[in-house]
């Protein structure tokens, strides 16, 4: 096992993960990866309006070849930065199995300790936080999503990472994060340093 880790992030639209993601690429100085800004650079903009239509719906195939770039790009600098010896922390939905297969099978050989870093929180304060995207949409890159039929499209697709297989055969470790409790719930047994500093950090 490597001294390094990868702390994917997961949850709903407006569930915290960009914020809980910078706490920890802050905390852990790990390189830290948007798809917001990937998607932004492989040549994806939208309007507000577009945002706000089907293209955003997990459920739809017109945003799966724009996922299929995105999360392998995610893959690509991901190994790249255990390459030179860097935590690293990767925000996005990864609501599917594929996509964190895709993270799991890219760094096999690197052997780093996988964190899933799950973000919750009420469904009544993501409603207030989806509309204060939509009223500053043009304010920031990370919101990209103002719209509710994107969080519900998300709910129905939402694959658990439990029972996630890394290919030696390992489990990553599960952490699930209250965004506005700021409660921390370890589903496994193992300690680390790295699982402490990550934890340090979102309290």
């Amino acid at each position: 096992m490597t001294d390094n880790f990868i702390g994917i992030m997961m949850g709903y639209t407006a569930s915290g993960k960009s914020t809980a993601a910078k706490r920890i690429a802050k905390k852990t100085s790990a390189d830290l990866y948007h798809s917001a800004i990937i998607r932004r650079e492989l040549g994806y903009k939208f309007t507000k309006e577009q945002a706000k239509e089907d293209f955003f719906l997990l459920t739809s195939d017109l945003r799966k070849k724009m996922d299929i770039e995105v999360y392998s790009k995610l893959a690509e600098n991901c190994k790249e930065s255990l390459i030179k010896n860097r935590n690293v922390v990767l925000d996005a939905g990864f609501f599917f199995k594929w996509q964190r297969q895709l993270i799991y099978k890219s760094v096999t050989d690197l052997n780093p300790e996988i964190f899933i870093v799950r973000t919750e929180c009420p469904e009544e304060e993501i409603f207030k936080r989806i509309n204060d995207r939509h009223r500053k949409f043009s304010d920031s890159e990370f919101n990209e999503t103002p719209s509710l039929k994107a969080y519900e499209s998300s709910k129905k697709v939402f694959q658990d990472p439990i029972g996630d297989i890394i290919d030696n055969n390992g489990t990553p470790v599960i952490i699930s994060y209250n965004s506005r409790t700021k409660s921390i719930n370890v589903l496994d047994t193992k300690k680390s340093r790295n699982l402490n500093n990550i934890i340090d950090s979102l309290k």
